[in-house]
């Protein structure tokens, strides 16, 4: 296993293990997101500071990232997908249905809507079209 594969792997183990995301290792080692997983995919070198931040960040000591697997190991697993678990989004009802459910009687107010194109003004929305044609 190349150097750069095994820091790899040891580092999405030992990350699992813990239960910690990419996302809050990366905020937690003060780097970004995107190169903790290119760290992972084995995309970028990591410097040696680095991985004596990501050391110190998951508590192991630096060695830990240069232990080899088992031959028979089997990959880390990853952690669920997604920031946040999925919320079901909620339809906004009109007053009127709303009122029919509750069983009172209500009127709708219609409210006027703002122009979506102010008057004098452009194609492009600027002002100074109209002084500028020829």
């Amino acid at each position: 296993m190349k150097p750069r594969a095994l820091v790899a792997w040891n580092i999405r183990r030992i990350r699992v293990d813990r239960g910690i995301s990419q996302e809050k290792l990366a905020y937690q080692t003060g780097i970004d997101r995107s190169y903790m997983s290119s760290l992972e995919r084995q995309s970028t070198n990591p410097t040696i500071d680095l991985l004596d931040r990501i050391a110190k960040t998951l508590d192991v000591h630096l060695s830990e990232f240069f232990v080899r697997p088992a031959k028979r190991a089997k990959a880390p697993k990853i952690l669920p997908k997604g920031r946040k678990p999925a919320r079901p989004r909620r339809r906004k009802e009109p007053e009127a249905v709303t009122a029919d459910i509750l069983g009172t009687k209500t009127e709708m107010v219609k409210t006027a809507k703002r122009p979506t194109k102010r008057p004098g003004r452009g194609r492009n929305g600027s002002h100074r079209t109209k002084a500028f044609r020829s």
